[in-house]
């Protein structure tokens, strides 16, 4: 549609939000926030085995999905308006899931109440399969299977998933794995009637065997933009929390600044290459930040100097609210030390003369102060 933006390449726009990209900007934006949920996953599980073991880390694995899994659940099938308590209904869910869209699969959906999945790449696998550990048996024999059956029962208790092919392999030719699903009472037979002719604002018609997020509408792309900006904090969140009930909040810090150095440089390159953000001033590092998933779940304003000095105030930051309601005065350390760390890593992607300076950070006085307060500077 005109006016809308291919990407974010022109000037500053003080009103940038999602809503200004075009459809082809959006769905470069869902890919790119795909492998960021992939990304914060795998690094935290990686920095949690480098520090206690492959065990331990395993175990917060279970205990982040139990709570995540639920979370994605609910986010998306209220997104794209899914319902219903058959097969079909979770081969819907599956073409929309965030994990299954970064990997080539086929479904083969006989009637609503049976199906084949059957993945032929997987990111996830073949990355452990490189790392060499033998990772993935646990990984696909035990967290998958779950995962599946968690899937399966938000729609139907009565579903039954079996894996039919599953790692490790012996032929890295193989399928990935594969997978039935089933409801012991037969399914009605398949009638096609997928509309072809316009975007779909939900997916709450048919199964639609060709289902792609490109046939989804711009506001309900808009709406996905949105559940994922969620469900990347709260992944986090989860984390973090478990690490710190099982070690203590001095580890889980820890563990949080290393897995967000490994994180944040991904972050910058996936949404900078995915808008084709450009430049070294600080009016570029203040686009990327009306991009970011962070700042986007926050009330913000940003004061634009000149192009070379800008100051974002967060009126509302659900990370600071949640923590504030805790009540363990943890905001003082994630708003001090993290925070002031990443914005330093993250204004210095840009250009590595630029300075972050804190104005004010919590705690805060009483709940009608600001948020947070930051000046980035360059000087050439």
């Amino acid at each position: 549609m005109a006016g809308h933006l291919p990407d974010y390449s022109g000037d500053y726009d003080a009103g940038f939000n999602y809503s200004k990209l075009s459809k082809d900007a959006l769905l470069k934006l869902l890919e790119a926030y795909s492998k960021y949920v992939l990304r914060i996953d795998g690094f935290w599980y990686l920095v949690a085995m480098e520090k206690w073991g492959n065990d331990a880390a395993f175990d917060c694995d279970l205990q982040v999905w139990e709570k995540c899994q639920v979370l994605e659940l609910r986010l998306l099938t209220e997104a794209l308006n899914i319902r219903g308590n058959d097969v079909a209904t979770v081969m819907k869910y599956m073409q929309v899931n965030p994990w299954l869209a970064l990997c080539d699969y086929h479904i083969d959906l006989k009637n609503t109440g049976h199906a084949f999945l059957t993945k032929f790449t997987c990111p996830i696998l073949f990355a452990l399969e490189k790392e060499g550990n033998g990772r993935e048996e646990r990984q696909c024999q035990v967290i998958s299977p779950q995962t599946f059956n968690t899937i399966s029962h938000y729609f139907n208790p009565n579903i039954r998933t079996v894996p039919l092919n599953i790692p490790p392999r012996t032929d890295y030719s193989d399928i990935c794995c594969q997978w039935e699903f089933s409801l012991a009472e037969s399914g009605d037979s398949l009638e096609n009637t997928a509309e072809e002719s316009r975007d779909l604002m939900d997916y709450s018609g048919d199964y639609d065997p060709g289902f792609s997020h490109q046939k989804l509408s711009r506001e309900t792309l808009l709406k996905l933009i949105d559940v994922y900006c969620e469900y990347i904090r709260k992944i986090d969140g989860f984390w973090y929390v478990i690490v710190m009930d099982r070690w203590g909040n001095d580890q889980a810090v820890d563990c949080d600044i290393a897995v967000w150095e490994r994180v944040k440089p991904f972050e910058l390159k996936v949404i900078t290459e995915a808008l084709n953000i450009r430049g070294h001033d600080v009016i570029s590092f203040m686009k990327y930040a009306q991009a970011s998933p962070w700042v986007a779940l926050t009330d913000y304003t940003i004061d634009i100097k000149n192009e070379n000095q800008a100051v974002l105030t967060h009126q509302a930051c659900p990370t600071l609210f949640a923590l504030e309601r805790e009540g363990t005065g943890r905001e003082e350390r994630q708003c001090r030390e993290i925070d002031a760390r990443f914005f330093r890593m993250m204004a210095q992607f840009f250009h590595p003369n630029m300075e972050a300076s804190p104005l004010k950070l919590p705690p805060r006085k009483n709940s009608t102060d600001i948020c947070c307060q930051w000046k980035f500077k360059l000087d050439i």
